[in-house]
This record gives structure tokens, C-alpha cells and sequence, in this order.
């Protein structure tokens, strides 16, 4: 898994135009959100607070192994672990982005920039 600061974002989507975003926040956080086109919405952990264990397989239903894959969450912790799992698993280009949607929030960086890859 290679890391994608908040800066790199937009160089990553200009390098690979047909990426996709796999976000991973839990599903209250999902609530009410419409997902761009690419950008698709897998919780990394159960109600429970346990890792998702159908999660790759409702990751394979949109991303094939070979898709240029970003990896978000809030914070950046889930990503990097649902990241890995997807890595581990023959998903060949997983980038995590490291400080997730707080860092963007933070940054002068628009959010419409994850839509990037519909562009």
C-alpha cells in the first residue's frame, strides 16, 4: 500500500483519470451522503465496532483487483488497515490517504476534488 497526502490527491487523480474512491466510514457516518460516480461506500467495521467480514467481498463487487483504488475514512486509521486487508488480498494499487476526510476539511483543497476521477 502506498500513502496519498491531502496534496497528492489531485496529481493522483490526473495520473490515473478511471480511479476509484473506496470510502470506508462506518455506515452512520454513510447517512445521507450520495456517493460521486467512483466513489463507493464500504464500512471497514460491523454496527459493533468489529471489522466487516464480508468486506472484501462487497469491495469486489465494484473494484476489481486491477483498478487504481484510494483508500478514506475520517481520521486515516481505517483506511490504512482496510487498505492493507485489501493489498493482502490481490488488490494491486491501494493508496490510503493519510489524515482522511479531517485533513481535506482542514485544507484549502475543494472535497469536489475525490469526484475527480468523473471528471
Amino acid at each position: 500500500m502506498k500513502h496519498l497526502t491531502i496534496e497528492g490527491i489531485h496529481d493522483f487523480f490526473r495520473q490515473h483519470p478511471q480511479a476509484k474512491v473506496l470510502d470506508v466510514c462506518s455506515a452512520h457516518e454513510h447517512e445521507g451522503r450520495t456517493p460521486a460516480k467512483n466513489v463507493y461506500l464500504v464500512s471497514w467495521y460491523t454496527p459493533d465496532w468489529e471489522p466487516n467480514p464480508d468486506f472484501i467481498d462487497l469491495v469486489s463487487q465494484h473494484i476489481s483487483r486491477n483498478d487504481y483504488l484510494m483508500v478514506i475514512c475520517r481520521r486515516g486509521s481505517r483506511s490504512a488497515e482496510a487498505a492493507f486487508l485489501l493489498e493482502k488480498s490481490g488488490f494491486k494499487h491501494v493508496y490510503n490517504v493519510l489524515g482522511g476526510y479531517d485533513e481535506l476539511l482542514k485544507s484549502q483543497i475543494p472535497q469536489r476534488i475525490l469526484t475527480m476521477a468523473t471528471a
